[in-house]
């Protein structure tokens, strides 16, 4: 019995020491509210989100694939460049499936850089997951090398559907999708 014991006890702890290399990497920029969030009209198309910091845009992203951003309140502006510095990022409309409807993003022409795509089951990505009817993703800009399995990889937008606009974007490096079918 007590053999029987510790050789359970040694299968669970290697089964232990190896959930690290299985865990999916998180990004360390921090979420932050932008300061126009609490406004009662926070994110329509008069009022857009003002993102100014890589930590606004995660927060932008998570309020969009959690649920809590929904139609009308998904317009946002970009302030100024944002380098994410490596760090992992997961697409926006990855995880709601509801995808952006009915608002827009403006770049301003600035340049998004420097961000991993983080895994996930999706075969749509790029930054954003999918552009939807009515959503309009304009003036931005994107410098980054992206390599992932994934059926419909883009550097901007995974997928655009019909009724979905992008306008005067543009992505500079390399896409390389491992996906095989």
């Amino acid at each position: 019995m007590k053999k029987r014991i510790t050789s359970i006890l040694v299968v669970l702890s290697m089964a232990l020491s190896l959930m690290p290399f299985f865990a999916l990497p998180a990004s360390a920029v921090t979420a932050v509210a932008p300061l126009n969030s609490a406004d009662s009209d926070a994110g329509t198309e008069t009022n857009p989100y003002q993102i100014a910091t890589a930590g606004n845009l995660v927060w932008f992203r998570d309020k969009i694939n959690d649920g809590t951003i929904v139609t009308p309140n998904q317009s946002a502006v970009l302030t100024t460049d944002i380098d994410f510095q490596g760090e992992y990022w997961t697409p926006i409309g990855v995880t709601n499936k509801l995808h952006l409807k009915y608002g827009y993003f403006d770049g301003r022409n600035h340049t998004i850089s420097n961000f991993k795509l983080s895994p996930n089951n999706s075969s749509l990505v790029g930054f954003f997951d999918v552009i939807g009817t009515g959503y309009t993703l304009k003036n931005l800009h994107v410098r980054n090398n992206l390599s992932m399995e994934a059926q419909y990889l883009g550097g901007i937008v995974g997928v655009l559907t019909e009724g979905g606009t992008v306008d005067n974007c543009s992505f500079v490096g390399d896409l390389t999708s491992t996906h095989t079918d």
